[in-house]
């Protein structure tokens, strides 16, 4: 029903010193070796589907992508992730290469901390995993002072890895509870699920 091939970045001068490889993904970087396979997705920037199948699966989503003035982005990979569901299969085409030219205007932290934060509110969106809210919650919290504490020995990558992560789940928790009345609910959902938590930390391992 889909396929897609490899994105290589192509930076207009450096590459930003505080720019972790890990982090090349959100700029549109795809590359999943030199065999074709099946995968969960492929990226926009290098993305064909068949029209009837899209079609018949109701088309894009208007609840994620660059509409209503949200900006979220995310819906090759939720057209991708109901093709699955639906039977078909998504295909890398490492052939069928790209060049992405990177646009400068990205290439700053806050532009990353913002894009990072958003597929946080894609994540909730398109359910990607159960959220637990009291994880969330302790993620936001190690990652910031992990971001700052990388800062003050001048590990420029580390920090902002740690950040981007916090990022994610800041967007999380904010399409959760979008407003501060209802972030208060957020302390319940927390008492709430710590006997969930203690009893899958104290249930046997199946064999």
């Amino acid at each position: 029903m889909c396929a897609g091939g490899r994105i290589l970045l192509r930076y207009p001068g450096t590459k930003p010193e505080w720019l972790d490889d890990r982090m090349e993904s959100i700029l549109a970087a795809y590359d999943k070796g030199p065999e074709s396979c099946d995968v969960q997705e492929v990226f926009g920037a290098n993305f064909a589907v068949r029209r009837l199948s899209a079609v018949e699966l109701g088309g894009f989503s208007d609840k994620v992508g660059y509409t209503a003035g949200r900006n979220i982005g995310g819906e090759e990979t939720d057209m991708c992730r109901r093709m699955i569901r639906a039977g078909g299969r998504v295909i890398y085409v490492p052939g069928a290469a790209v060049d992405h030219i990177v646009d400068p205007n990205r290439l700053n932290r806050k532009w990353f901390l913002r894009r990072y934060e958003l597929n946080g509110h894609a994540a909730v969106i398109m359910r990607e995993h159960e959220v637990w809210v009291s994880r969330e919650l302790a993620r936001y919290v190690v990652m910031s002072a992990g971001a700052h504490i990388h800062a003050l020995f001048g590990r420029a990558k580390q920090s902002m890895w740690c950040a981007v992560r916090a990022a994610v789940s800041k967007g999380i928790l904010n399409e959760l509870y979008p407003t501060p009345l209802s972030k208060a609910r957020a302390l319940f959902a927390v008492v709430i699920e710590s006997p969930k938590a203690l009893f899958r930390a104290t249930r046997p391992t199946r064999a």
